[in-house]
């Protein structure tokens, strides 16, 4: 019944489905993890399920009501084209000078909005990530696994593998990257990293648009992450630069820009046979 609904839905109306059952997911959620401890170890217990069971989970259902598999949807093979490895190794890498200029910027900024102050107090009460990567070895690995491999798969096999790639079935290329990186960033928490995160949303969603392959963005999106996490670490700094950050930034755009360009997949359609008139049979 569920895939008789999904295969007469327009690709709109299934994307709006995946964020219903995510939205509905994240509420039994809440209930059900309401009553655990305020702690690391529970708090990152909630991470854990949040990619799983918001992420992952509604994805692989609508997969399975639109009659894919993944290997053909998201095209999960990595690829032996040196193009593609070069958008993937380096094209997030490349934007995040640009990245944290823009958000130290934003840190800087004299007298905020009262309501962005408010959005700042709640990113911090629940930064407690950064806590886990500064405790123990122990609590750095599990926030390296969590934030470098977890974060990534599961995100972009949301947010581009689905909700991306089944916009673009209805709308022009451009702006399901657009909707699909505006919901990007307002999932995420910390409000002063907005502008950053919806520029690196802007270069997945691309990446994506131009090779229609999913191992292309999640191994971008988990370079870039082990990079920031090292940052975090201080195994590097950096200070960057307006104009070599902009001229980076650039840069990056293009490499995607010369990547090798895809065709998009398709769901079969599955042969949905008419109810029976169980009155001539009789």
């Amino acid at each position: 019944m569920f895939r008789q609904i999904i295969q007469l839905s327009r690709p709109v109306s299934q994307v709006l489905i995946v964020l219903f059952i995510t939205m509905l997911s994240q509420i039994v959620l809440g209930m059900a993890t309401f009553n655990l401890p305020d702690t690391i170890e529970f708090n990152y217990l909630r991470l854990i399920l949040s990619h799983l069971i918001l992420f992952i989970m509604p994805a692989l259902v609508l997969l399975r009501g639109r009659g894919e598999h993944p290997d053909s949807a998201w095209r999960l093979k990595p690829s032996s084209n040196p193009r593609m490895w070069a958008v993937a190794l380096l094209s997030l890498p490349l934007i995040l000078s640009f990245n944290y200029w823009l958000e130290q910027m934003i840190i800087d900024w004299e007298n905020p909005w009262s309501w962005w102050e408010s959005m700042r107090e709640m990113a911090q009460a629940g930064s407690f990530i950064i806590e886990m990567i500064e405790g123990s070895t122990l609590m750095s690995i599990l926030a390296f696994l969590s934030v470098c491999i977890l974060a990534p798969l599961s995100e972009e096999i949301f947010f581009r593998g689905t909700i991306q790639r089944i916009l673009s079935m209805a709308i022009p290329g451009w702006a399901s990257i657009l909707i699909t990186s505006f919901i990007f960033m307002r999932l995420h928490a910390n409000i002063d990293e907005y502008p950053a995160i919806f520029i690196s949303s802007l270069l997945l969603g691309l990446i994506y648009h131009r090779t229609q392959s999913l191992w292309t963005t999640i191994v971008a999106h988990m370079v870039f992450n082990m990079i920031s996490f090292m940052l975090v670490l201080e195994w590097f700094t950096f200070e960057p630069e307006m104009i070599g950050s902009v001229a980076m930034l650039v840069f990056a755009f293009g490499l995607v820009w010369i990547s090798p360009k895809l065709t998009p997949t398709q769901a079969p359609r599955v042969q949905i046979e008419p109810p029976s008139d169980k009155s001539e049979s009789q």
